[in-house]
């Protein structure tokens, strides 16, 4: 750690600043050490992403990164106890008032969230039943995505949503089927394939017998 130290200092020494015609093809590599605002301690494994995205690298146990960049990247810094920060290159080195060369380093300050995690509390249950039971007896949001879900699936209202909803023809194709089937149950009949000759047999006797029954003008032969 001391090593990394006074040879980026080293290297702030001996560097000099580019000039404007070749800042946009610069690449410099950053080396840094990420520390709490109000602790002043290194924060270990902070996510360093450059630019929003998938590139980038995480700090050490120690808070230790590096990484190249150019003029045109934004450092963005994540922790879940900080809150989240960024560090814009061009704009650092316009600041920085000393020599520099490609090598530079940086100290990174993340300030605490103290307000990221909910309160936690904690219930003194002495065996399962009671987690059960407690957890069971607990007043829900009506508003919530399972109490309404639990509300929707209801038998009542269920039944009231099948009673008003049209049914589709997916649905009335399922439905004919077990009507056709529930029928044949019914008869004690087994469907066949094709001409049913049962059916034939009875379909010419009552067609018989309503011949025999109306022999006037107005027999409905659609009957």
């Amino acid at each position: 750690m001391i090593l990394m130290f006074f040879s980026a200092l080293t290297a702030l020494a001996q560097g000099e600043k580019p000039s404007k015609e070749k800042d946009s093809v610069l690449v410099f590599q950053f080396s840094g050490m990420v520390v709490g605002q109000r602790s002043q301690e290194a924060i270990p494994f902070v996510q360093v992403q450059v630019n929003h995205s998938k590139q980038g690298v995480t700090a050490n146990a120690d808070g230790f990164y590096s990484i190249p960049v150019t003029l045109d990247d934004t450092l963005y810094y994540y922790h879940v106890a900080y809150r989240p920060t960024k560090l814009i290159v061009k704009k650092y080195l316009q600041e920085y008032k000393g020599s520099y060369s490609h090598y530079i380093y940086v100290v990174n300050y993340m300030k605490e969230d103290s307000f990221a995690l909910k309160t936690v509390f904690i219930y003194p249950w002495k065996n399962y039943d009671e987690v059960v039971a407690t957890i069971s007896n607990m007043e829900t949001d009506p508003n919530s995505p399972d109490a309404v879900a639990r509300e929707n699936l209801d038998p009542k209202v269920m039944d009231a949503i099948m009673a008003s909803l049209p049914k589709d023809a997916d649905e009335r194709i399922v439905v004919g089927r077990q009507m056709y089937y529930d029928f044949y149950r019914r008869k004690d009949l087994m469907p066949t394939v094709g001409v049913d000759p049962v059916a034939a047999v009875r379909l010419l006797q009552y067609v018989v017998q309503k011949t025999k029954e109306k022999r006037n003008k107005g027999l409905n032969y659609w009957e």
